[in-house]
């Protein structure tokens, strides 16, 4: 799918990230573009659970509430060291919803970024 807006921090995707098409990601921060490119910073969702060492993660089920907004269809995990760049115009980018402000603001400690 061709984005045609500009995405926005908080907006819910899916998309192809370290190696898996339509895995789930939140957008993060909107960095400046680069020679006319606009990358996004993005938490990437798995469903593998943490291993002993990964004890920093946000753990989204569907007795969660924002389970929904945020597009998710199992059990999922961000962990702190889950995030990676993707390109605003990626052809796997689909906008499944919106994160919740308060849980947003979870999102920003977990990977340290101002708010």
């Amino acid at each position: 799918m061709t984005t045609t807006k500009s995405l926005s921090v908080g907006d819910a995707l899916r998309a192809y990230l370290g190696t898996k098409l339509n895995r789930p990601a939140l957008v993060l921060r909107r960095p400046p573009p680069v020679k006319g490119v606009q990358w996004l910073f993005v938490a990437m969702g798995t469903r593998t659970p943490p291993q002993n060492h990964e004890t920093r993660f946000i753990f989204l089920d569907s007795s969660h509430r924002a389970f929904r907004n945020l597009g998710l269809t199992a059990p999922t995990w961000f962990k702190d060291k889950k995030t990676a760049l993707i390109r605003e115009n990626d052809d796997s980018i689909a906008v499944v919803g919106e994160c919740p402000p308060d849980l947003l603001i979870e999102f920003f400690k977990l990977y340290g970024i101002p708010h």
